[in-house]
């Protein structure tokens, strides 16, 4: 598949520090501006987002590394 890219300015960025859990979250959340037809983001058109899909990432904040995605 191919890689797409979408701009920042379609998207509210969400992050949160978890201390106690030892996370990062930080999520790109469809802005409601760019819902279509009260849907944060629309059915792909043969793979292809045209506003793209909301995404959260979770980090480990001891080791650095990528723990989940979420799309």
């Amino acid at each position: 598949m191919e890689e797409s890219s979408y701009t920042i300015s379609n998207y509210n960025v969400l992050l949160a520090i978890h201390t106690n859990y030892d996370i990062v979250a930080v999520s790109f959340c469809p802005k409601v501006e760019t819902f279509i037809g009260e849907v944060p983001f629309e059915v792909p058109n043969r793979g292809v987002w045209k506003n793209g899909p909301g995404v959260s990432f979770f980090y480990s904040l001891s080791s650095k590394s990528l723990l989940k995605k979420f799309i």
